[in-house]
């Protein structure tokens, strides 16, 4: 057995992909007989404001669905600029300091880190090299360049580069690097020469279950989805703004907060009419549900961003939703090449509704076709088990532990399937 704190900057009830997929890591590990711990933020996403029984806080121990979490103040900064998010970030890691008299009684023998962002995991990384302990990093995205590619940063610049030689300090500093897409994998190889292993987020396909009745009336809107986080990275107004659903015969539903809600609903107020709908958020649990009752999904991109494939599109595949996918890159290129839907550039809103168009005037049977085509994927290669069974193996090489989180058989049609691909 190994003491394992898993840092991570949020977690449930924190809604995103991040604290999800590390809550149902820290489950697996505890199933393997870890002692698991979890070092994170007061909940604050994606409403960017901690939760009223955290405020003035400085750290909280708990205990949420059978593992063990320590939380710490930090700034939010309570807006999107620059300064405040980074101030955000540098408040956090100081603050995780105020745990180190905890890890010196607990002596954590592995650190698992989730990056971004980059500077409080450095405080984490100081911890383990104190306490000798081992340091696992899983990669969900590539900063600074995932900044620089939203146009928020330069690549010129003193500060890109400055995060940049973080960027490699953190990879060459660990002892177990993942990457959640192979352009990470990719990346991480020609910055540092270091082999890392491909360990997505994942969908759980038992609870995301097929979609099993697919009907619409002659005339019916085509019913669009959109769940999460409402972010400056999916560029979601700017399609609102730009694209009359209702006259495409379209309905777009909308479930999620962050960022751009305020301006989304100020448009939806201003334009009843636009086909547009912004319901509240609804819990994780509550999610495979509400897919079912959807013909398509929506997946969207500001711009292409290197190493970034959207976690809530492995959620609508696994329901065998058809997803209209606005964006670039490794997700962009999954849908096309095996079938699970359409894909538009970013940077063209004529070719977004034009796929917009296609999709409404499709038939049942295709929109099944597509549907089916994006379930035998997730059963195939996105089933978040088998992906975690990754992080549980390493650690078995290490401690010599029992690994009890079995990854799940997959389903030789699927296999076949995607062989001939």
């Amino acid at each position: 057995m190994a003491k394992v704190n898993i840092v991570i900057h949020s977690y449930p009830p924190d809604f995103g992909a991040a604290p999800f997929f590390f809550q149902d890591i820290a489950w697996a590990l505890k199933k393997d007989g870890h002692d698991v711990e979890i070092m994170t933020a007061h909940p604050f996403y994606p409403t960017n404001r901690i939760q009223k029984e955290y405020r003035g806080k400085w750290i909280v121990e708990e205990e949420v669905n059978g593992i063990k979490v320590r939380r710490h103040w930090f700034s939010t900064g309570q807006n999107a600029s620059k300064i405040a998010r980074l101030f955000g970030m540098i408040s956090l890691g100081l603050s995780f300091l105020g745990s180190f008299p905890h890890l010196l009684k607990r002596k954590p023998e592995v650190f698992l880190i989730q990056t971004p962002p980059l500077l409080q995991p450095f405080t984490a990384l100081i911890f383990a090299k104190l306490l000798g302990a081992k340091v696992y990093l899983n990669v969900s995205d590539l900063w600074p360049s995932a900044i620089a590619d939203l146009g928020l940063l330069s690549k010129k610049s003193l500060t890109y580069s400055l995060l940049s030689k973080f960027e490699r300090f953190f990879y060459r500093s660990s002892d177990k690097l993942f990457a959640q897409s192979e352009e990470i994998r990719d990346h991480i190889l020609a910055a540092t020469s270091l082999p890392s292993t491909l360990c997505r987020t994942g969908v759980d396909t038992s609870k995301f279950e097929k979609k099993l009745s697919y009907s619409r009336s002659n005339g019916e809107p085509l019913k669009l989805v959109y769940t999460g986080v409402l972010g400056v990275a999916h560029g979601l107004f700017n399609l609102c703004q730009r694209t009359d659903f209702k006259s495409f015969n379209c309905e777009l539903h909308i479930y999620g907060d962050g960022f751009e809600a305020k301006a989304i609903k100020n448009y939806i107020d201003a334009n009843p009419d636009s086909g547009i709908f912004l319901h509240p958020t609804v819990s994780f649990s509550e999610i495979p549900q509400l897919l079912q009752s959807f013909d398509a999904a929506l997946i969207c991109q500001r711009a292409h961003v290197y190493g970034t494939v959207p976690a809530k599109m492995y959620e609508s595949l696994a329901v065998g939703l058809p997803i209209l996918f606005n964006g670039a890159g490794e997700g962009a290129e999954m849908i096309k090449k095996y079938e699970c839907g359409l894909v538009s550039c970013p940077e063209s809103i004529e070719e977004f509704q034009k796929n917009l168009c296609t999709l409404q005037d499709k038939p049942i049977d295709e929109l099944m076709k597509m549907g089916d085509n994006g379930r035998k994927l997730a059963v195939s290669q996105l089933e978040r088990e088998v992906h975690i069974h990754e992080i549980a193996k390493s650690l078995k090489t290490v401690f010599h532990v029992e690994v009890n989180s079995k990854p799940i058989h997959k389903h030789s049609t699927y296999a076949n399937y995607y062989n001939s691909k």
